[in-house]
């Protein structure tokens, strides 16, 4: 089944709408859908699925030392 909704890709596969919304008729009824939820349930591979992943929050281990000047090393030239 081809969705009307997949043209809006362009031939290098990149969604070119201003967001990822999309227009569904279900049960004879328009609704507006998130196109990624949607094509995950319905099983539909998107052009773009490679590069377009959802972030996830990432912890990262601060250096305690960081910031701090230390006495050896180069020094400025004057």
């Amino acid at each position: 089944m081809e969705h009307k909704w997949l043209k809006n890709f362009n031939e290098y596969g990149v969604w070119t709408k201003p967001t990822r919304n999309i227009r569904i008729e279900v049960n004879g009824e328009i609704v507006v859908v998130d196109m990624d939820e949607y094509a995950e349930e319905n099983g539909i591979e998107l052009p773009d699925k490679k590069f377009h992943v959802k972030k996830k929050d990432i912890k990262v281990k601060k250096d305690e030392d960081m910031g701090e000047t230390h006495p050896e090393g180069d020094s400025e030239e004057s």
